[in-house]
């Protein structure tokens, strides 16, 4: 039942505006920003939600990113994604990780969303379009040059450490670029090539995890 799910993640939200893994658990960066995902997606197919829960969950976001030091990459393109799917940008964050060295496809994913969900270019100083014009030639860039292939078609890899945490093994990481591909309009033959590798890594009725599954499954939705 989705509105009961609705009033289930409104009722768990923290006081601060962050989600944790269950109800009165400490703020998480990931499941703050996968709760407000849902409500985005939920009001978008015409559920209401109160604008208080996303305001308090936005403005959770903006503190995390007032002190970014305290959080990886990882962590922080996530959450520029999800920020930006409420029409805000924060630049500093942005620079910090498309310019990063250590850039990785997760992070380019995340951010090639950012970069082509957030409508309001335009209204930022010049120096600041610019330098998303050159980021966001990075991120294309590493997206395409990370790409590998074994028998089961094109991937991208997870990098060290994602595997057991939240951006999830090399299918999980692949789903999420697919993802940035069909939200930046990108039409080439790499978008059907890694619909058809992520469908090839099926094994036993499932992918290798139930968040896997459900990541996979909604990108699968938006390429049909």
């Amino acid at each position: 039942n989705i509105p009961d799910g609705i009033q289930r993640i409104v009722k768990t939200q923290n006081y601060d505006g962050t989600w944790g893994w269950w109800e009165g658990d400490r703020g998480n960066t990931y499941t703050t920003g996968f709760a407000l995902y849902s409500l985005f997606q939920a009001r978008n197919y015409g559920y209401t939600i109160n604008d208080y829960t996303f305001n308090q969950g936005i403005t959770a976001i903006e503190r995390i990113f007032t002190a970014p030091e305290k959080m990886d990459n990882d962590e922080l393109s996530y959450l520029a994604y999800i920020y930006s799917l409420s029409g805000k940008w924060n630049h500093p964050v942005f620079k910090r990780i498309a310019f990063s060295k250590e850039l990785n496809p997760y992070q380019a994913a995340n951010l090639l969303k950012a970069v082509s969900i957030f409508k309001g270019k335009g209204k930022l100083q010049e120096y600041e379009s610019d330098e998303i014009d050159e980021g966001t030639k990075i991120i294309k860039k590493k997206i395409n040059e990370s790409a590998k292939r074994d028998s089961s078609g094109i991937y991208w890899p997870a990098a060290k450490g994602q595997s057991w945490s939240w951006p999830g093994g090399n299918t999980e990481i692949t789903a999420h670029v697919l993802s940035a591909l069909l939200i930046s309009g990108e039409s080439s033959a790499m978008t059907s090539q890694a619909v058809a590798s992520i469908s090839r890594r099926f094994r036993n009725e499932s992918w290798n995890s139930t968040k896997e599954s459900g990541t996979v499954i909604l990108v699968l939705c938006d390429y049909l």
